[in-house]
């Protein structure tokens, strides 16, 4: 098969922009350690049909200058380079603590990486809940030119609020179930690369709307598609998909690397 990339954006200490605790730095426990990394990389190749030899793994750290938490997670990230010889991992050096700034840059950076037409995201907390036939995803977003991204729900699949489900039979593909969608997610995800090459990155910016991040401009386009050609339009132009029939439980787990030891 071709191979495909496995992106894996990770962290040290993130300080909280919003809620109770904004402000705070939320130190991950198992740094510098790379015990979480492992554990999901372990469960990602557990529980899918793909082999370590059909995927490169890049891990993209946003990374703190001046902090020895920071230096000695790196030193322990590029070692897992024994255990794993198709992985490397990128830095995004920054001396700036907002990851409302710095979030976005690594999260570019890891795509820019990617060399394949197909990435799977995976932030370095999430793992999956059951066995899972990855290829047959991978494939059909591959050939089918009317898919984009297909997202793997950490909810159950009826959670209209949430994940702007639209209920009903997309007829979009024949070979694997899909729900359409008018939210973006860095929740686990499968996606053509070209695509977010090629139009999605112009519009990520700094900005704490919707939520910030990466999610949050790509929300604000997704909206403002919406309001200028009408949903359906919007979503035939944009391809986003949640993996499952209506009511499929969750298929993905977040292990809150906040508290995860």
């Amino acid at each position: 098969m071709n191979k495909i990339t496995l992106c894996i954006p990770t962290h040290c200490i993130k300080t909280e922009r919003s809620g109770l605790y904004t402000g705070v730095q939320n130190i991950v426990p198992s740094a510098p350690s790379t015990r979480m990394i492992e554990y999901i990389i372990e469960n990602f190749f557990y529980k899918t049909n793909l082999k370590l030899d059909d995927v490169f793994i890049h891990i993209g750290f946003d990374k703190r200058l001046g902090r020895s938490i920071d230096d000695l997670y790196h030193q322990n990230l590029n070692s897992l380079s024994s255990k794993y010889p198709n992985l490397k991992v990128l830095n995004s050096d920054s001396e700036i603590d907002d990851p409302i700034v710095t979030a976005p840059i690594n999260f570019l950076n890891l795509i820019k990486s990617v060399e394949t037409d197909i990435y799977v995201f995976w932030e370095h907390d999430w793992i999956l809940n059951f066995d899972f036939d990855i290829l047959k995803v991978i494939d059909e977003v591959r050939n089918n030119s009317k898919i984009n991204y297909v997202r793997l729900n950490q909810f159950d699949n009826n959670n209209i609020r949430y994940d702007n489900l639209i209920e009903g039979d997309n007829k979009i593909s024949s070979n694997i179930p899909l729900i359409k969608t008018f939210r973006w997610s860095n929740n686990p995800y499968i996606c053509k690369t070209n695509t977010f090459k090629n139009w999605w990155k112009t519009f990520i910016y700094p900005t704490s709307n919707e939520g910030g991040f990466v999610e949050g401009p790509l929300n604000e386009l997704f909206k403002f598609y919406i309001d200028k050609m009408g949903l359906e339009e919007a979503l035939e132009r944009f391809g986003c998909f949640v993996y499952g029939n209506w009511d499929d439980k969750a298929l993905v787990s977040h292990l809150n690397g906040n508290s995860w030891f």
